[in-house]
C-alpha cells in the first residue's frame, strides 16, 4: 500500500480495497476485459466476435475510471475524475500495491492488436472456455456481481466525484450484462 493510502480511515480502506479488487480481482475490470478479449479471438460467430470486443473496450474504460478513482484516493485527493488516466503513473501505483502492472498495459495493447488475434489466442491458449453457452454464462454471472460491488461501492463513499463515476460504470454494467444475456438467448433459441 502507499503511505498515503495507509493513513485512510478504516471506512475507506475498505471502500480502497474493495476498489482496487473490482479493478485487478478475478471478477475485475482488467481481467474480465482480457477474457472478453480471448473468447473474441476463438468466437466464429461476427456478431458475438464484435459484442466481446465493444464490452471489452468499455471495461478497459472502466478500468482506467477505477484507475483515476484509485490514483486520487492514493494521493488524499478528492477532486474531478480525470478522463485520462497516466498509465505510467497508474503502473508505478499499481507495482507498489503488489499488483502486476503488466496486464494493465497488455489489455490496452492487445484490445490495438486485434486484427492479429492469433498473438492473443496462443497468449490465452486454453485459459478460457471456448464453448460461447458456457462463456456467455459465466459472463453473465461476473457482470452480475460486477454490479453488485458497484452498488457496494456508491454506498460507501460520499465523494460526489466518485459516486458519479461509480453509478455511470454501473450503468455500462447492467448494459453489458443484458447484452450478454441476448447473445446467450440467440444462441440457445
Amino acid at each position: 500500500m502507499t503511505s498515503s493510502s495507509k493513513e485512510l480511515q478504516p471506512s475507506s480502506m475498505s471502500f480502497f480495497d474493495l476498489l482496487l479488487e473490482q479493478f485487478k480481482g478475478s471478477d475485475g475490470e482488467l481481467p474480465t476485459a482480457i477474457a472478453y478479449l480471448t473468447q473474441a479471438t476463438s468466437e466464429d460467430n461476427p456478431g458475438r466476435k464484435a459484442s466481446l470486443i465493444r464490452i471489452a473496450r468499455a471495461k478497459l474504460r472502466n478500468a482506467d475510471i477505477v484507475a483515476s478513482i484509485l490514483l486520487q484516493i492514493s494521493k488524499g485527493e478528492s477532486s474531478q475524475l480525470l478522463t485520462r488516466v497516466n498509465r505510467r503513473e497508474f503502473e508505478t501505483f499499481l507495482a507498489c500495491n503488489g499488483v502486476n502492472a503488466e496486464q494493465y498495459a497488455q489489455g490496452h495493447h492487445w484490445l490495438k492488436d486485434m486484427a492479429n488475434s492469433e498473438v492473443l489466442r496462443e497468449t490465452q491458449k486454453n485459459r478460457f472456455n471456448t464453448d460461447p453457452t458456457k462463456y456467455l454464462q459465466a459472463n453473465i454471472s461476473t457482470e452480475e456481481k460486477q454490479i453488485f460491488i458497484y452498488k457496494q461501492l456508491v454506498e460507501m463513499t460520499r465523494d460526489r466525484n466518485f459516486i458519479s463515476a461509480l453509478n455511470y460504470v454501473q450503468a455500462r454494467q447492467i448494459q453489458h450484462r443484458d447484452d450478454l444475456v441476448e447473445l446467450l438467448r440467440r444462441l440457445t433459441r
